[in-house]
């Protein structure tokens, strides 16, 4: 596995899915799965409960895949200087280079990354970043910590009536938004997302200015 692509770019790519980088008992879950073909490169993490995905541009001269060790990678990438970045694969041996620094790198098998399964949404509609943060910040501080009330563990999702809502609750209190954002009188949706991937994706959310939502089920 060979490719060559931005430093910025490897660089955001890297701000995206550490939010999903654990320390858990598994060591393959402090590593980033990495696949390189068709001139992309993607990015995949996960705590097995949330998992996150980017990809960037580059230009890859042999596809392959790796799993490196998320922390570690990106204290590198942050660090190195602007202009392109090379990285070479050889069994599970990485190198990084960029002008005059070479970093050496021991990964992981990628067939020790856990199975993602492949979700295919039923529907999709798409919200402004700035809107869907407002309505996150708005509900999710009154969901319930209470792990044994797994049902209140996470912030109610609605759309329909071209209207998106979302309902937060602990039992004892409880926030409530709707707003109208065009979302199409075909789409009815509804979902509970949990409290940890709502905080993640508020973290990122201001890299994008279109939010896209799909429902599996």
């Amino acid at each position: 596995m060979k490719f060559t692509c931005k430093k910025n770019d490897f660089l955001d790519g890297m701000r995206v899915v550490q939010y999903a980088l654990t320390s858990a008992t598994l060591p393959i879950l402090t590593h980033v799965l990495m696949v390189a073909k068709e001139g992309r490169i993607s990015l995949t993490a996960t705590n097995l409960a949330t998992t996150i995905q980017s990809s960037f541009e580059g230009q890859v001269r042999e596809k392959g895949e790796i799993c490196l060790p998320g922390d570690k990678i990106f204290s590198i990438i942050r660090e190195l200087p602007p202009g392109e970045v090379n990285l070479d694969i050889s069994h599970t041996k990485a190198t990084i280079s960029c002008e005059k620094a070479i970093f050496h790198l021991l990964g992981l098998s990628s067939d020790e990354f856990p199975e993602i399964p492949s979700l295919e949404a039923k529907q999709t509609f798409s919200v402004s970043s700035e809107n869907l943060r407002e309505m996150i910040q708005r509900t999710v501080f009154a969901a319930s910590r209470d792990e044994t009330r797994q049902n209140l563990n996470g912030v109610y999702l609605e759309a329909g009536d071209k209207e998106l809502k979302m309902v937060a609750t602990d039992g004892r209190r409880l926030a409530f938004i709707r707003a109208s954002f065009g979302v199409s009188e075909q789409i009815r949706a509804e979902i509970i997302i949990p409290i940890p991937a709502l905080q993640q994706l508020v973290r990122i959310l201001d890299q994008e200015k279109e939010i896209k939502i799909g429902i599996s089920q």
